[in-house]
């Protein structure tokens, strides 16, 4: 017996230096949306007719704003316009960019063997240490680049997204 899915809500970040938006995000959107309950696109930058008439096959929740603090910043504004309350109406938070590719698989194996385990949060790949990569270090208390979870696929789970400390990260 499958047990019923997760209520889940996604950010989608998308940047375009052209703003275009390439097949493969749309093959993207169509997998993800297979799984969502809601999905807000946030463009950081601008895009044209085409790309906003395609994007608008998946959402009408559509913010455009300028390319301003990267992925972090477009998911600030992409949780501030849902706003805590909606939010934690879901089981979920899914926050995603367009460097997703795929999926080559139906994302349902990835959601399913995922969701039951009980993560506070959890996301498809994680960086290994890099004790080389001096560039970032410099600016993290642990002098090296440690092993973590990647941010251009996350997803938040009820515990966090009832918490204040989420919202105030």
């Amino acid at each position: 017996m499958r047990l019923e899915s997760p209520k889940r809500v996604a950010i989608f970040v998308f940047y375009d230096n052209d703003g275009i938006v390439d097949r493969c995000v749309e093959v993207f959107l169509k997998g993800l949306n297979l799984h969502l309950q809601r999905l807000v696109i946030v463009v950081n930058g601008e895009i044209d007719f085409q790309a906003r008439a395609l994007l608008s096959q998946y959402t009408n929740e559509i913010i455009i704003r300028k390319n301003e603090g990267f992925d972090v910043w477009g998911w600030k504004t992409g949780i501030d316009y849902l706003g805590r309350d909606a939010i934690r109406e879901y089981d979920e938070l899914i926050l995603v960019n367009d460097t997703m590719f795929g999926p080559f698989y139906p994302l349902s194996e990835l959601f399913d063997s995922m969701s039951p385990k009980g993560f506070d949060f959890w996301g498809i790949t994680a960086y290994p240490e890099d004790r080389e990569l001096y560039s970032f270090a410099a600016k993290n208390p642990y002098k090296y680049v440690p092993t973590h979870i990647q941010s251009y696929f996350t997803v938040f789970c009820k515990t966090l997204l009832i918490s204040e400390d989420f919202y105030r990260y």
